[in-house]
């Protein structure tokens, strides 16, 4: 039997996946937008499947497979953990602090038809300690989202939740939770420079999905969701959220869209443990 070089096996499961596994998956999926783990032996695959704009308006299918070697020893934590998680987040570094905008713009649905609205923003990003699941380690922030509008005192939408950073496979995770009785994680993957991060969440989905109470999956499916962060060289950031509704009564979803470009108006914060370091190294 031949034998091949690691990097060549690698290709060759790769080239697998992209010309069959890829494809069926998509395909049990409905043909959308989606990120699958597969189990390959020793290797978790990630595969990335995702249907891309042209310019005369047709969507191909684009396929990546990300091989992540699968752990053998699922309890042991990593011990060269570096405790400062400014240092560590990767493309999440630049969110770290605090950030305002008077100019967001949210389209939502209402019963005389779409409503567009200016809103005020407020999002805080703090670094946490590092997080472990086993030998997965995350650095991350803890985000809090508060928005207003010119016309009422009431928030008009408050939002908790982490964004996560996993530098061995650039795993980028959006943890949400909407005090109106929905949750989320959304998934993505990003290189540690990357001026750009879109992570995903869909229905149904069981790892990287979105969960509602009742009324709000029958009055207000949500199905899909997609957020895509842009980084700036002034120093802003911008983001795009598009989420799919099913609004009761109607046939066709609608798209219910937010954006907003964001500038600093407090830093970041030492994460608990980096900031217990450095103490310890000045008494």
């Amino acid at each position: 039997m031949a034998r091949f070089s690691r990097r060549r096996r690698r290709a060759a499961i790769i080239r697998t996946f992209n010309n069959a596994v890829c494809w069926k998956a998509w395909a049990e999926m409905g043909g959308v937008d989606t990120n699958v783990w597969v189990r390959a032996g020793r290797w978790s695959v990630l595969l990335i499947a995702s249907r891309a704009a042209h310019p005369r308006g047709s969507r191909s299918f684009s396929r990546t497979a990300i091989m992540i070697p699968a752990p053998r020893d699922i309890f042991t934590e990593p011990s060269d953990v570096d405790p400062d998680t400014l240092a560590n987040l990767g493309p999440l570094r630049p969110l770290a602090g605090r950030w305002r905008a008077r100019k967001g713009v949210d389209m939502a649905p209402k019963p005389e038809g779409p409503e567009r609205r200016v809103f005020i923003e407020t999002i805080d990003f703090q670094a946490i300690d590092p997080q472990a699941n086993g030998p997965q380690l995350f650095y991350g922030l803890r985000y809090h989202i508060h928005i207003t509008t010119e016309e009422e005192d009431i928030t008009f939408h408050d939002q908790v939740g982490y964004w996560l950073w996993e530098p061995a496979t650039g795993l980028v995770l959006q943890t949400i939770a909407i005090p109106r009785g929905q949750v989320a994680i959304a998934s993505g993957i990003a290189k540690p420079d990357a001026k750009e991060i879109v992570v995903t969440a869909k229905r149904g989905e069981t790892e990287y999905g979105i969960c509602s109470t009742t009324f709000l999956d029958q009055a207000f499916r949500t199905d899909s969701y997609q957020i895509t962060l842009s980084f700036h060289d002034n120093g802003t950031w911008s983001y795009v959220t598009d989420t799919e509704l099913m609004v009761e009564g109607h046939d066709a979803p609608f798209p219910h869209q937010d954006r907003n470009t964001l500038h600093r108006v407090g830093e970041a914060h030492p994460n608990p443990w980096a900031a217990i370091v450095a103490r310890r190294k000045t008494a």
